[in-house]
């Protein structure tokens, strides 16, 4: 918006007075310049910028639910919101459901060989 206004300031000096214009026009492009400096400045991140760290949940059907870091790799047993391994600190949960499916699948296949 500041800038709009310099420009139109810049051509209304021009159209009236040609012998001032182009120290004004000067002026105008230095204070343009500026502007656009202090407007870069003050625009913030946004809250949310942080790079993903997630804690992928891997839940079991008859074992304890196991854990995965998303950085390392690493799986671990404990319900913690950081990693054992490498420390990093997890700012969201995923769940993975494969060995869940698996799991139940392979039970299925057990009870219908018992015949249950």
């Amino acid at each position: 918006m500041f800038e709009l206004i310099l420009v139109c300031l810049g051509i209304y000096w021009l159209a009236t007075d040609s012998a001032t214009a182009l120290p004004v026009l000067g002026v105008v492009v230095v204070l343009f310049i500026i502007g656009a400096m202090v407007d870069g400045k003050n625009k913030s991140r946004p809250a949310n910028a942080e790079r993903p760290r997630t804690r992928i949940d891997h839940p079991h059907i008859m074992t304890p639910d196991t854990y995965e870091c998303s950085i390392c790799g690493t799986r671990f047993n404990r319900n913690e919101m950081t990693c054992p391994y490498c420390g990093v600190r997890f700012n969201g949960t995923r769940k993975d459901y494969e060995a869940f499916d698996e799991e139940l699948d392979e039970l299925e296949a057990w009870e219908e060989e018992e015949g249950c």
